[in-house]
Parts: C-alpha cells; sequence; structure tokens
C-alpha cells in the first residue's frame, strides 16, 4: 500500500489496486508487444515485462533486498516515485 500511496502523491492522481488474473495479463502483453512493435516504440506492457512480473519469486519489497541481498536504497520511496514521475513527464508517457 505503501507504493500506491507514494505513486499518487508522485503523479497527484488517484489510484486503486486492480487484480488482473496471470492469464488476461499475458493476454494483454501480447497485444501491447504487436501494437508496440507496429508503433515503432515500447510500450509499458509488453512479453519482457510480463516475463519478469510471472516470474518465480518476483516480489517489490526493499526489506527482502536488504536482508538477502545487503542493499539499502539512497532515495525513499516518496522521493524515488517523485523523481520516477518526473522522468515520465519528461519523456512523454506521463501527462500532467
Amino acid at each position: 500500500m505503501d507504493v500506491l500511496i507514494a505513486i499518487q502523491a508522485a503523479t497527484g492522481r488517484a489510484a486503486r489496486i486492480v487484480p488482473i488474473p496471470m492469464p488476461v495479463a499475458h493476454a494483454a502483453a501480447i497485444v501491447c508487444n504487436a501494437v508496440g512493435q507496429m508503433l515503432r516504440r515500447p510500450l509499458p506492457l509488453n512479453v519482457w515485462r510480463y516475463a519478469e512480473l510471472a516470474a518465480e519469486g518476483f516480489v517489490c519489497r526493499v526489506d527482502r533486498m536488504r536482508d538477502e541481498l545487503g542493499v539499502t536504497a539512497s532515495v525513499d520511496l516518496r522521493e524515488g516515485m517523485a523523481r520516477t514521475a518526473a522522468w515520465y513527464r519528461e519523456a512523454g508517457w506521463l501527462t500532467r
């Protein structure tokens, strides 16, 4: 939930979590991959990103990264999301 709150703060938009079954996500990734090839630019979802999300053990947890790899972030979550949102705006992937 912390990630969702940080994204909302960085983008200035409301958001909510919508569970999507993996077979639906896989089909969407295939479609996005084909559309991205036609447009000659990558889309936020494609078969490579789907493979990463579907990989066994994929988690988005900083405590596990710290405990198992000894890596600690130099930027906190809210600041990181703010920087990421700024980059997405500059790249034209996010408006406003």
